[in-house]
């Protein structure tokens, strides 16, 4: 309102076309909105922000007969398939055609998983007692991905020229914390009937494939056929995998009554990444020619800088007890273990076909595959901690 006195405006009663009372501040409704006006709108979601599962108990005492069981799992799943093509079909005295199709893609998952128990209840009521307990944490984030662009151009006439190009681009990265663990239940843990276990396990899975493929065709009198193809694809996958027990008391009285803590890390990359070209030009003269080139980088335990160069940031498994006092009937087995994998599977091909009087033909291809793992495995006992059972047992093992 623009108008005087507008403290006794009656608003149902107004014409709000009228410009000299009343002028337009826009909408309120989010569907009505120019979200490219930076004057009023501004993205904020540029931060990762990890996805949150847990499980805990905090700060309490429990008394039970039978088992406690404590389990966060998380199963992130991105399925996705981005695809692109053109084709460009020209004729004449003179025919030109220029075709070209290109996509990218990211898909990336972020996820914090723990299960432990932190304090254990204060003293007078304090401690937590099972037949059994088990605290488990388990990631099998899985990431799917099938990018691709195809050109087609084909020129006829007295002069025929064909430019044909696709290019596709991928990066894949799953960043995951697993962890599950015991701190500070210092008033003491204990199964009475069965075992102690504390288990982080982290599976996940990237499986790609990238495909780029660009065809030209040019006939006349002169015949030109100009065709490139190009696809990359990267693939990272940085995650950390710890149990452990620290500043805490846990006892087993039963003989079968085991402590075992485990982490485990089978992490896996498969990826294809293929980029073919083809080129045809037929005339008196004939010119063809063809490039395709491919690139994959495939990394556990390295971060990309700026998207290509590699950083070493290690994976992470690691299974220990830390200024605890742990007392089992049975055995105790502290045990990491990594078995990543990368599958990559990388090629390129050009073809490159010139025919006339004169003929012409220029073929070209070359790939680039990076494949890198880096990992930290540990298996310790530490700061003072007093272990004692039937047998105790460390063991870090790397069959990637």
């Amino acid at each position: 309102y623009t108008g005087d006195d507008g403290d006794i405006v009656d608003i149902s009663a107004q014409d709000y076309t009228d410009t000299g009372l009343w002028e337009s501040v826009g909408s309120a409704r989010l569907t009505m909105q120019d979200y490219s006006n930076t004057d009023l709108w501004r993205q904020v979601n540029l931060g990762e922000s990890p996805i949150d599962v847990q499980a805990y108990v905090l700060d309490s005492s429990i008394k039970a007969d039978g088992s406690l069981t404590v389990r966060a799992v998380s199963e992130q799943r991105i399925d996705a398939i981005v695809i692109s093509g053109a084709v460009a079909a020209s004729a004449g005295s003179t025919g030109v055609s220029v075709s070209g199709a290109g996509v990218g893609a990211m898909n990336l998952i972020s996820a914090s998983v723990m299960s432990y128990i932190d304090g254990d209840g204060e003293s007078t009521y304090g401690g937590i007692e099972a037949g059994s307990i088990t605290l488990e944490a388990d990631d099998t984030s899985t990431i799917n991905a099938i990018t691709g662009a195809a050109t087609l151009a084909a020129g006829f006439g007295s002069t025929g020229v064909a430019v044909s190009m696709s290019v596709a681009l991928a990066h894949n990265g799953i960043s995951n914390d697993v962890s599950a663990f015991m701190t500070r239940a210092d008033d003491g843990v204990t199964a009475t009937a069965g075992a102690v276990t504390v288990s982080a396990s982290e599976a996940s899975d990237i499986s790609t494939i990238t495909t780029a493929a660009s065809v030209s065709v040019g006939i006349g009198s002169t015949g030109v056929a100009v065709s490139g193809a190009g696809a990359a694809a990267t693939n990272a996958i940085l995650t950390k995998t710890n149990a452990f027990i620290e500043d805490s008391t846990v006892t087993t009285l039963a003989p079968t009554g085991n402590l075992t803590v485990s982490a485990e890390d089978r992490s896996t990359i498969d990826a294809t990444v293929a980029a073919v070209a083809a080129s045809a030009a037929g005339g008196g003269t004939g010119v063809g020619v063809a490039i395709g080139a491919s690139y994959a980088g495939n990394m556990i335990g390295y971060d990309l800088l700026l998207g290509a160069v590699p950083i070493k940031d290690p994976a992470e498994v690691k299974a220990f007890v830390d200024n605890s006092t742990i007392s089992a009937a049975g055995d105790i087995l502290i045990t990491a273990t990594a078995e990543e994998t990368i599958l990559s599977q990388i090629a390129a091909g050009a073809v490159a076909i010139a025919a006339g009087g004169t003929g012409v033909g220029v073929g070209g291809s070359g790939v680039v595959a990076i494949n890198m793992l880096s990992t930290d495995i540990n298996a310790f006992i530490d700061n003072a901690s007093d272990v004692t059972g039937s047998s105790v047992s460390l063991s870090a093992n790397d069959t990637s």
